[in-house]
């Protein structure tokens, strides 16, 4: 799942938020604030392009076939994979299958 980055959230909460309110308080503003929120809407499709770079620079892969016990402790080994020079920063999480 593609996430925005932080920096596009604050961007929305300083910028699209408040451009929006004003647009809807004061209908004059109209066209400002649109043209505020389209250079916004840009931004937010930069940053969408930019983490879908980010994604298919990162291998995940687990052994083929896991036997597993229930209520016995085990390791799942996940092996990831940095296809860049530098580092990234990745936030994993694991979703298993109803009864698991």
């Amino acid at each position: 799942m593609i996430v925005p980055s932080h920096r596009l959230l604050l961007y929305a909460a300083a910028i699209a938020v408040p451009a929006a309110t004003v647009a809807g308080l004061y209908p004059s503003l109209l066209a400002p604030c649109a043209a505020v929120l389209g250079v916004f809407a840009i931004t937010a499709i930069a940053d969408a392009i930019a983490a879908s770079n980010r994604i298919a620079a990162i291998g995940i892969s687990t052994p083929p076939s896991l036997r597993f016990t229930k209520d016995v402790p085990a390791a799942l080994p996940v092996t990831i994979e940095n296809r860049t020079a530098k580092p990234l920063p990745v936030r994993l999480a694991a979703t298993l299958p109803e009864g698991a």
